[in-house]
């Protein structure tokens, strides 16, 4: 019955003081928990000794080193590394073997798993053990648990108000401001932390926001890319389709006027340029056109490079009539290139078709026939005057 009990009033003192040290309580407030717990049990010997790796980490303290060479019971639980009972006529004694936990590293990083880091020990008067022991531990383990019910439920009203309530606050706002980018209605929103919300939420909210600005900023840079000519800045065929095929939507649903058509633009003699003064001599002649071009058409209409020397442009709201006089500008304006390169100046000239849309025209891919058609009457017309 001594071991029994002893053993029990061992393993409680041991989870007691586990806990207040996961709470990060110091030395001197452990030994409160022991004194308190002695002065609970008057018939009860309460005694902690460390063991040599906490007192390597913590420091020794009065007595223990002694304790752990001259006193047998708290020698053979060290060595054994097992709980250990002595009993006697007089007194029953019960050593308790605290052994390092996985867990325990956190703090004690000098020990190893499985070493002795203390001894609880228990000393009980062999004729108090007649007594119920429940009638002397019964009053402690209440208080004890009514402090401990207590005690987390102010814990748990402390987290939610200051940590989960916030959490789930920017949440939300990462939530609907995800919807929206997903819907398309509305572009990026920075999120501006409440007064109320802890350092590390607000930390996290600036973070988010940075994030999302660079990753907006990111999508611009690819959405222009994958819309735009590397070399001249113009738009490329990807978006020339778009904006024709838009065209086509629009006009056969009447929801703009059918004025609309399409030219195409190849330069003359322009591989020479490339193949006698190098790719950057055309690439300068290619900007140069580029350029030229920009200058000439109106802002409502589009200028696209779809090829290695072949532009196209989507010209609205102009007539047949309106459409021919802008080429004949445009020849104009290629034709009066000077392209300094180097030393030396370069020249350009080009072919244009024209193709105006009519309801006859069943597709943008028709239209592009009709208008590559046209430009190669041009060619051969110029190759004929030369």
């Amino acid at each position: 019955m001594g071991k029994r009990e002893a053993r029990q009033t061992a393993a409680m003192i041991y989870e007691h003081l586990y806990s207040v040290m996961r709470k990060g309580w110091d030395r001197s407030e452990m030994d409160d928990i022991v004194h308190t717990i002695g002065a609970r049990l008057p018939n009860y010997k309460v005694e902690v000794v460390r063991g040599e790796a906490v007192a390597r980490q913590f420091g020794e303290l009065a007595g223990d080193a002694q304790r752990r060479i001259t006193d047998p019971l708290v020698a053979q639980v060290i060595a054994s590394r097992e709980d250990v009972f002595r009993g006697d006529a007089t007194s029953q004694r019960y050593g308790f073997a605290v052994k390092m936990q996985s867990e325990c590293r956190r703090c004690h990083t000098q020990s190893d798993v499985g070493e002795i880091n203390g001894v609880i020990l228990v000393s009980i008067p062999t004729h108090y053990l007649h007594q119920p022991l429940e009638d002397a531990i019964a009053p402690l383990a209440l208080m004890i648990g009514v402090g401990a019910l207590v005690l987390v439920a102010a814990i748990f009203a402390a987290i939610r108000a200051r940590v989960v309530a916030p959490v789930l606050a920017f949440s939300g706002q990462v939530g609907a401001r995800d919807e929206a980018l997903r819907s398309g209605n509305a572009s990026f929103e920075a999120i501006v932390p409440a007064a109320s919300w802890p350092s590390e939420v607000v930390h996290l909210a600036h973070s988010y926001n940075t994030l999302m600005q660079r990753v907006e900023h990111d999508q611009r840079l690819l959405s222009h890319h994958s819309l735009h000519d590397a070399l001249t800045g113009l738009a490329n065929r990807r978006r020339f389709d778009e904006v024709l095929n838009r065209c086509f939507a629009e006009a056969a649903v009447g929801q703009c006027a059918p004025r609309f058509g399409v030219m195409l633009l190849d330069l003359d003699g322009f591989k020479p340029v490339n193949d006698t003064y190098g790719h950057g001599a055309g690439d300068a002649v290619l900007v140069a056109v580029a350029e030229a071009l920009t200058a000439a058409v109106r802002p409502s209409d589009l200028c696209a490079r779809v090829g290695g020397d072949e532009f196209a442009l989507v010209i609205i709201d102009a007539s047949v009539d309106e459409m021919c006089a802008l080429a004949a500008r445009l020849q104009l304006a290629v034709g009066d290139l000077q392209v300094r390169y180097g030393r030396i100046v370069l020249g350009a000239a080009c072919s244009i078709g024209v193709a105006a849309y009519t309801p006859f025209i069943p597709s943008p891919t028709a239209l592009l026939e009709a208008a590559d058609a046209s430009m190669y009457q041009d060619k051969t017309r110029r190759k004929a005057q030369r």
